[in-house]
Formats: C-alpha cells, structure tokens, sequence
C-alpha cells in the first residue's frame, strides 16, 4: 500500500510539472511560428544566360570559293566590207544595236538583198564612201564582266589556283581594270570555259572553287562571332555559354575563311557551346 501511494505521488508531481511546462512550450513553438513570418525571403539566384540559340564548335573540311556576278558580253569585232558601187542608195532593214545572222537580208541596194556575213551585233554602219563598212561584235568569246572586291581579285590574279566553277568550267582572268570603283571594287573581265552562257545574259551568283581544302577545320556558326567596334584590324570575340545557355566567359578569337555561314576560328575548343544570339544585340539589329 505504502509503494502505491509513492506511485501516486510521483505520477501526481509529474502531472503538476506537465502542466506547469505545456503552456511554455506551447508558448515557444507559436513564438517560433510567428518568427517565420518575420524571416526574409530566400534571394534569388540570377543567372546570366545566351541571348539567343546555342552553337557548337565542331570541325569539317572547308572548301574555299568565291562568287562572281556579272554579264556575258563578247569584245571580239569583225568587219563586214559592203560591196556594191553606192552604198549610200542601200535601203536598211536593221540599226546600230539589232542582232544580225549570218545569211540574213539586212537591206537592198537597188532590189538586189544585202546578205550578212557575220553573226553579231551590229556596233556601226558606215554606209557612204567608197570604203562603207559594217562593224559588228561577235556573239563569241564570250567574256564575263563584272566588279569584284581586292580579295577576290588576289585569287583570279593567282597563277598556282585552278579556278573553276561547281560544275567543272574553267574560269580565268582576261583583263582588270588599273582603277578602282568608287565603292572600293573593280572591273574584271573573265572567260568561263562553257557554252550554256549566252550573250547579254546575266549571271547573279557564279560560284568559282579556287581547289583549296581546309582540312578538318575548327568551325563556329557566323552568328557567334562579333566585334565590339568594326574595322578589318578590329578583334573578334565569342560569348561562351554551357550546353544550357548559361553564360561562361566572353573570349577573343581569331577568325579565317568564312563561307555558307561558317566561320574558321582558333581559340577555342572543339564541342565547346557559344551564343549565337549576342552578335545582334552588339551590332544593333
């Protein structure tokens, strides 16, 4: 009886103290509660990322041409003598700039016909005197004239290229002008060793392959690379990026052969990841 009554008492004790420390805990954890509400937010973490869509450095083999844009015309003349005792009484069908055929009635002297000779255009006609002529430009050699800037006239001036087109014609340079344009370029003449071109016609884009190969060339897409200020001795820069488009570095590059959107670059690595995106931001576009 008398273990029963410490049990009691202790169990008692217990109680009273339990009931001492609940409203102090209870009191604690709404103080921890409301403290919560209190606390700053987490900061953000900001990070900077690719303006635009991500390109890889990778290598290929980079074969190098150029574009040429022009006409077809022909600087060869011939003369056509007219033989008859007055030429000044022929009666002509054709003017100075009409196309003329061999074996094509140009006029009559007399109701005789006045046969063509040549093929060609007819340039001019001096019909009067004992020495009347015609003179005419034949439609062949064709000679391809056009304007193209310093570098790619270097390459046509070359004797060690074989310059030819896509499709195997031989191209070389006949004439260049000793002046430049006011734009910088200059007049060439060049033949195109075919005989699908034709005269008058225009050709908007020939594209001529010099035989040069860059093998295996570290190559980056032209939207990655950028300068800060233009000018040809200006640096060129790259805004390295991870394969999910957060910014790394920005890099100075070195910059080679550029074609069909490519560009030739060192200074970097292969596999690497770049924006292609900021170079609109720099240049305003």
């Amino acid at each position: 009886m008398r273990v029963v009554k410490i049990i009691f008492k202790i169990l008692f004790w217990c109680f009273i103290i339990f009931l001492l420390v609940l409203p102090i805990g209870l009191i604690a954890q709404i103080s921890r509660q409301e403290m919560k509400n209190y606390e700053p937010p987490t900061a953000p973490v900001f990070r900077e990322m690719a303006y635009g869509s991500i390109a890889q450095a990778y290598r290929t083999d980079v074969y190098e041409y150029f574009i040429l844009s022009g006409t077809f015309l022909s600087h060869t003349y011939d003369y056509m003598e007219i033989d008859v005792p007055d030429p000044s009484l022929i009666r002509w069908d054709v003017n100075v700039g009409d196309e003329v055929q061999e074996g094509q009635v140009l006029g009559t002297y007399k109701g005789d016909p006045v046969v063509s000779t040549l093929s060609g255009i007819l340039e001019e006609r001096n019909s009067y005197g004992t020495d009347a002529y015609l003179k005419i430009s034949l439609l062949e050699p064709l000679e391809m004239e056009c304007s193209v800037s310093d570098s790619v006239l270097n390459l046509l001036k070359r004797e060690d290229l074989e310059l030819k087109t896509d499709n195997g014609e031989i191209v070389k340079l006949l004439w260049f002008s000793r002046i430049k344009n006011t734009d910088g370029t200059t007049n060439v003449k060049v033949s195109v060793d075919s005989d699908v071109y034709y005269y008058g016609q225009i050709v908007k884009e020939l594209k001529v392959m010099t035989g040069n190969c860059y093998m295996q060339a570290l190559v980056l897409d032209e939207d990655c690379i950028y300068q800060k200020t233009s000018g040809e001795e200006e640096p060129w820069y790259v805004r390295k990026v991870t394969s999910d488009g957060s910014f790394i570095s920005e890099q100075q590059v070195g910059v080679g052969y550029q074609a069909d959107g490519l560009v030739c670059v060192s200074g970097i690595s292969e596999g690497e990841f770049f924006d292609a995106g900021y170079k609109a931001i720099v240049s305003g576009e």
